[in-house]
């Protein structure tokens, strides 16, 4: 599974899942500016506990979001 990203300033990317697994990212939301650890999902993400994307609940994270990807780890 591919999880896409535009992180500010770059290209879009795609950061592969492995199949049964979740991903955690440290990144940094442009348009919050909010920062730690966030939890994807194929359609959701959260940083500490709130969903980010949008400002609503169960917010797909798109090619539109402006997501900073830090540190990146797959459990």
């Amino acid at each position: 599974m591919k999880i896409d990203f535009k992180p500010v300033g770059e290209p879009n990317t795609a950061v592969e899942v492995p199949p049964n697994r979740t991903l955690f990212a440290t990144v940094e939301y442009a348009r919050t500016a909010l920062k730690g650890q966030v939890r994807y999902s194929p359609t959701k993400a959260w940083i500490n506990g709130t969903i980010i994307g949008r400002g609503q609940y169960n917010t797909i994270i798109t090619e539109n979001d402006c997501v900073k990807i830090v540190e990146v780890s797959a459990w």
